[in-house]
């Protein structure tokens, strides 16, 4: 048995000796096989009984309604891109959907308009993240993407740490390789120790200096187009590789929402079980009595402009004799969904200018809800009045 457990420590050597001297650029399915082979030898080697397997997942986050959407917009999409893939790896023909756009309760159902937004996440077993994109990959980039995921998982298994020096080392020399001269000089200076925004600060003008020359658009001549190119998997594809030391072998469900707001320049929307609890306890409540809300309105939300204008700071909220609760947007939403109430309108259309919703008041359970203006206190206090 000691000789097994020796046999074992050498292969552990072999290990590290594959992770930092096989060329990866010419190597690739080479070296995964044998890592895979030799991972496999030592996990025998330390408990006979135990076989290693590497399942993994696609989670894909998207700018659809975060509340009603049952599937990505961008779905045929994903299936055509899995095409190549999906008689090798059928795990990945399901995916993990995450929708993180505006809810169409909210903008009296109407989608939101504008470039349309995607991040593909490709996780292990464990929900640790092992590559990412931005954009829809074509089936040439989801198949590489899908092998550099392989790679990465491989060296990351072997680990008893997760996050190891030898790991963290192995991804950096890789993801050197896999860029452009805008940001290899750049990638030995991005980890896990930093927030995504501040290693995305780092990279920002290596990536406006690499899409400028490769799609001949300089940033600020033309806005949308800009916003649209960077949504595009090819366009971001070495600034992803650049970024990845940042938040390889990181838990999804508590990394999207931090990538998802520095890569589309807003926040996710995102409905927490407290947010979910709240709008079920306001629904309770308003069967015996009226509700009233005061809006507390996020313009850093994900299509926050298109929704409603932002409440003019200039003017302090007023403060009425009765119960109000505040409420974000998040929150309404819920509460729209939780109550089975119709779409409705974010902001008052009067003679071409538009006004936003400053308090919302549920009179009764089977009436729609009131919708008021800052100056309208008088008429929040009738509403607020107990029925007789």
């Amino acid at each position: 048995m000691s000789d097994f457990l020796g046999f074992g420590t050498k292969l552990q050597r072999m290990q590290q000796g594959l992770i930092l001297t096989i060329d990866w650029r010419c190597h690739s399915r080479v070296a995964i096989f044998l890592l895979a082979l030799v991972t496999s030898c030592v996990a025998a080697a330390q408990d006979p009984n135990s076989l290693v397997e590497y399942p993994y997942r696609l989670a894909v986050v998207t700018d659809d309604d975060f509340l009603s959407s049952q599937s990505a917009w961008c779905d045929s999409a994903l299936t055509r891109a899995q095409a190549t893939t999906a008689s090798s790896r059928p795990e990945l023909r399901t995916y993990r959907f995450q929708p993180a756009g505006v809810p169409g309760s909210l903008n009296e159902g109407r989608p939101i308009t504008g470039p349309r937004r995607t991040l593909c996440f490709w996780l292990d077993e464990q929900g640790r993240i092992m590559n990412f994109c931005v954009g829809v990959p074509d089936a040439k980039g989801f198949q590489r993407l899908t092998e550099e995921a392989d790679e990465f998982s491989i060296v990351v298994q072997m680990q008893s740490e997760p996050d190891s020096e030898l790991a963290r080392t192995f991804v950096r020399k890789t993801c050197v390789k896999r860029v452009t001269r805008h940001y290899r000089e750049l990638v030995p200076e991005i980890g896990p120790q930093q927030t995504f925004a501040a290693c995305a600060e780092k990279l920002s003008n290596s990536l406006a200096a690499d899409i400028q020359e490769r799609y001949l658009l300089e940033q600020g001549s033309d806005v949308m187009r800009w916003i649209s190119i960077q949504q595009h998997a090819e366009a971001r594809r070495y600034w992803c590789a650049a970024m990845l030391p940042a938040i390889v072998t990181k838990d999804f469900e508590t990394t999207w929402q931090e990538i998802a707001q520095s890569v589309w320049g807003a926040h996710p929307w995102h409905a927490t079980q407290q947010d979910r609890d709240w709008a079920t306890n306001l629904k309770q409540r308003n069967a015996t009595e009226p509700i009233a809300l005061q809006i507390n309105w996020d313009p850093k939300l994900l299509g926050a402009e298109q929704l409603s204008k932002s409440p003019d700071e200039t003017v302090p909220p007023k403060e009425v004799p009765v119960k109000v609760e505040p409420c974000s947007p998040v929150q309404l939403a819920c509460l729209i969904q939780a109550m089975g109430k119709k779409p409705i309108s974010m902001q008052f259309k009067l003679r071409g200018n538009a006004k936003p919703v400053h308090w919302i008041v549920f009179s009764q359970p089977d009436s729609d809800p009131t919708f008021l203006m800052a100056k309208d206190d008088q008429r929040l206090l009738e509403l607020m009045k107990p029925q007789k």
